[in-house]
């Protein structure tokens, strides 16, 4: 894995079991809980940092610094990530997209592997 940029860490409170590389949502009634994000289209605010049981502290890379994903497929190094349905991450393959972050290295399934967290919209000029 390639070393990556120093994270701009916020800590929550799992509301669920998240795991290392996952992108996360704020819960809808709680903001000082997270949830794994489920969908390309989910407002996700970060990548969790650690793991967590429900109930626990994760500390969670926000926007603005660096981070490790959990790979849900093959992935280019400089591709759009978004969430998939499990929290791991995917190419943005869709306009419309919520991007959570963009690849620092390539990967393969089930890889942890060096992002950047942003926060956008996927283009069709991103595709």
């Amino acid at each position: 894995m390639a070393s990556y940029r120093q994270p701009n860490v916020q800590s929550y409170i799992a509301l669920s079991a998240v795991e290392r590389g996952d992108a996360v949502i704020l819960d809808s009634s709680n903001n000082d809980q997270v949830e794994k994000a489920t969908l390309n289209t989910s407002l996700s605010i970060g990548i969790a940092l650690c793991a967590a049981a429900a109930g626990e502290t994760v500390d969670v890379a926000m926007p603005g610094g660096g981070a490790v994903g959990r790979a849900g497929e093959s992935i280019s190094a400089g591709k759009l990530l978004v969430a998939g349905a499990d929290g791991e991450l995917f190419q943005t393959n869709t306009s419309g997209d919520r991007v959570i972050g963009m690849a620092m290295e390539d990967a393969v399934v089930n890889d942890i592997f060096a992002i950047e967290v942003v926060v956008a919209i996927a283009t069709a000029a991103d595709l």
